[in-house]
């Protein structure tokens, strides 16, 4: 059988490095704060790499995240792949190395699915996770092997190019769309989700989703102009995709499917706002991308920990949590009123401003959104009353206690959510004075046009 778990595979991959990994992530974040801090010139570090605020909330997640599955034990291994391949593809300012590295981010995540998934049908999902993403990026490898026969492949180059006068950029943002990933080019990310072991999940969608947001914020200026025929095409799409995503989330009860179709809904809502290109859209898709990476980090916890309590994934097979492990219940409380935009949580900061920015952008969004925030709030509920609620199915085992490294895990991931409201001022003010030169530089192009 493919990947079968020999005793020298599992001796190599579950090596404990824990510990090298941890003061790595210390290392990594203490180095790249210096530099944001102290450097002479921190958005340009080199024309290789930069760290800005685009990015270095996005490197900063990632990094506490990992801190945070470190606390548990999960894979270590796998982990120092997922970390070091993230934060490059989030500094770098090369076209062909973001490509790159935003490609071999599957690597760790296939060898999870492949290696710790739970059934035969892993073997699917994983050639749908490969099919679309990486059919999804070859026009993006077209595109740049035409910036390298020009010699230009920088990010800062692609605005002031007139190669992006036609509709190629399209082909630029299919590669970013699909991994956020959108709804109608979803399909792959409930399949991972069911077929991933609880790392994977966890992995996937706190730290690999941001991949695709990243991509579409550092190329906010390259799609900006060409494609201003089809905007209110692709916010259209966009804002009702949100909508039937969490249409959908109603209608499951797999608890790994409704989780990983409320961040598809999250993630369309986040390409809407920065397709509205406002100073709230932006904010708006910044925030709830950080927001959601805690968030989705939680519920997949939560969800895992309930499947091992009751070795199953329906809701209705884990009712009555409560009475067994009110711990985990109280996980779960809080993460299901995080992704919900409960107070004080900042979800519900990137859901105000989501709402403003997308309805001064287009009134007739009003209607979706309002359906799209009531049936995020019902099903969040419904989760939430079947599973803590009611009486133990005879599936229910008790088992042994939370282990201390994963109480350690959840504790830190709502310390995490707390912490980032109390990071909410600093945020809105240097996102609004990043916003405020990327605007002004938007509109120098578009007078020198």
């Amino acid at each position: 059988m493919f990947f079968n778990k020999s005793v020298f595979f599992k001796m190599f991959w579950n090596i404990k490095v824990t510990n090298f990994s941890m003061f790595m992530n210390f290392f990594i974040f203490l180095t790249l704060y210096l530099m944001f801090q102290y450097g002479d010139n921190p958005s340009n570090l080199s024309s290789t790499f930069i760290i800005d605020m685009f990015n270095f909330p996005i490197i900063i997640m990632t990094i506490f995240l990992m801190m945070t599955y470190n606390l548990a034990n999960f894979y270590s291994l796998n982990l120092i792949m997922i970390m070091f391949f993230s934060c490059i593809t989030f500094s770098v300012n090369s076209l062909i190395l973001f490509y790159i590295f935003f490609e071999l981010n599957l690597v760790p995540i296939f060898l999870l699915i492949m290696g710790w998934g739970y059934q035969p049908e892993r073997i699917y999902a994983t050639k749908m996770m490969i099919m679309y993403t990486l059919f999804g990026s070859l026009p993006m490898l077209v595109m740049l092997i035409n910036f390298q026969m020009m010699d230009q492949i920088s990010i800062s180059f692609l605005s002031q190019s007139s190669f992006f006068d036609n509709i190629m950029p399209i082909f630029m943002i299919l590669a970013l769309l699909i991994k956020l990933p959108i709804f109608l080019l979803h399909m792959w990310l409930p399949l991972a989700h069911v077929e991933a072991p609880l790392m994977g999940s966890m992995v996937l969608a706190s730290v690999m989703l941001k991949l695709g947001g990243y991509g579409l914020v550092r190329l906010m200026s390259v799609v900006m102009n060409p494609i201003n025929s089809l905007n209110h095409f692709l916010f259209s799409i966009f804002i009702m995709g949100g909508t039937m995503a969490m249409l959908f989330c109603i209608t499951q009860v797999d608890l790994k499917i409704i989780i990983a179709y409320s961040s598809v809904g999250h993630m369309s809502m986040v390409a809407a706002t920065l397709f509205s290109y406002s100073w709230s859209g932006f904010l708006a898709a910044m925030i709830m991308m950080i927001a959601h990476g805690f968030t989705s980090s939680l519920m997949f916890f939560c969800a895992g920990m309930m499947y091992m309590k009751s070795n199953s994934r329906h809701m209705l097979m884990n009712k009555g949590t409560l009475t067994l492990s009110p711990k985990i219940v109280l996980f779960w409380f809080l993460a299901l009123l995080m992704n919900a935009g409960g107070p004080p949580k900042s979800n519900l900061m990137s859901e105000i401003l989501t709402v403003f920015s997308l309805i001064s952008t287009s009134y007739f969004s009003f209607i979706p959104l309002v359906v799209s925030l009531m049936l995020g709030m019902l099903f969040n509920m419904k989760m939430y009353s079947i599973t803590s609620q009611g009486s133990l199915t005879n599936n229910f085992f008790s088992g042994q206690e939370l282990m201390l490294s994963w109480k350690m895990s959840a504790y830190f991931h709502i310390m995490l959510a707390f912490l980032m409201i109390l990071s909410m001022p600093y945020m809105m003010n240097f996102f609004s004075d990043l916003m405020f030169f990327v605007v002004l530089d938007y509109y120098q192009v578009e007078t020198e046009l």
